[in-house]
């Protein structure tokens, strides 16, 4: 499996569909395709930073453009391949928009191309309408979050969207990324540096990084569980870099839903989480304290494992 992944490269996707479940049209089609969809990527990425270089607009649009420079870059990822609009193109509703994918594995590939992610892109143009898992009390139900297995409730930062656009650089089946570190020195080393910088503050990437960051980021995740922050950092530094890691994940916002706007220099609770910022962008919910949120994850669950059984395609009679 080591030389499939070496050999294959930007091929690996189809010929490992052909080798592995034998879709030989769809393999066929799908390298065209990928590189269809990265040509698309890498233009938007040049159009948007020469906007940026021109230096108009004020900071409504420049928060926007920072999200889009985010969604759109490749180096983000472990091999600085596969951007985070890969999976979530503007022009399938910010889903995935490789047909031969879509009628194949519905999964996607993830940076490093000979693995695959274990479900299908969520369409972001609904993403931004959900409110925080929480319980309605009227109803008698849950509400919110993105999606049914609790990867981007929402609970920690206050609404699901940023926690959902973190949670793909670090799967190993997606960007690969080993370390939420990562991403932030990733981010600190691109072009558009400046306008973070402008956004999110100086001090967003005012970390001490060790010598090896480069060797330890090319390295694609899951990090050891003896070592699971493999950036080694100081306490002071880590923290900086999970809260630049928060504003990355709101900086998608404005780009999914035009004119909510995230605070740029973030109020932060002490305590809630360690990293909480109040984005103050559209349909957010009630702040809630840390006992609160425990309590509500703990309903949800019992209520999940309750209904679990009764969701299932229908069979025939």
């Amino acid at each position: 499996m080591k030389k499939l992944e070496v050999s294959f490269g930007l091929a690996a996707p189809a010929a490992f569909l052909a080798l592995v479940f034998g879709f030989d049209f769809h393999a066929a089609n799908a390298t065209a395709e990928i590189r269809e969809v990265e040509s698309r990527i890498d233009r938007t990425e040049a159009e948007t930073l020469a906007r940026v270089k021109n230096g108009s607009g004020g900071d409504l649009q420049k928060i926007e453009l920072l999200g889009k420079l985010l969604l759109f870059d490749r180096e983000l990822s472990v091999n600085k391949n596969e951007a985070c609009a890969f999976c979530h193109m503007p022009e399938t509703g910010f889903t995935g928009p490789v047909s031969s994918l879509n009628a194949s594995t519905v999964a996607y590939p993830g940076s490093v191309r000979t693995r695959f992610s274990s479900r299908k892109p969520q369409s972001h143009t609904y993403a931004v309408f959900a409110p925080a898992l929480h319980y309605n009390e009227s109803q008698g139900d849950f509400v919110g979050g993105n999606f049914w297995d609790m990867r981007a409730t929402g609970t920690r930062l206050n609404n699901p969207v940023p926690e959902q656009a973190q949670g793909p650089p670090l799967t190993p089946v997606e960007m690969g990324l080993i370390d939420s570190a990562c991403m932030v020195y990733r981010i600190s080393q691109r072009p558009y540096r400046p306008l973070a910088d402008e956004l999110w503050g100086p001090e967003a990437f005012a970390i001490h990084w060790p010598s090896d960051v480069e060797q330890v980021c090319a390295k694609p995740g899951p990090a050891a569980a003896s070592d699971p922050f493999p950036v080694h950092l100081n306490p002071i530094d880590r923290g900086s870099a999970n809260r630049s890691f928060d504003q990355f994940g709101e900086g998608k916002i404005p780009v999914l839903l035009p004119g909510a706007a995230p605070v740029t220099r973030a109020v932060r609770l002490p305590g809630y989480f360690g990293m909480n910022d109040l984005a103050m962008s559209a349909r957010r919910g009630p702040v809630r304290t840390v006992e609160e949120t425990d309590v509500q994850l703990q309903r949800f669950q019992r209520y999940q494992r309750s209904t679990t059984n009764h969701h299932a395609l229908p069979t025939r009679s």
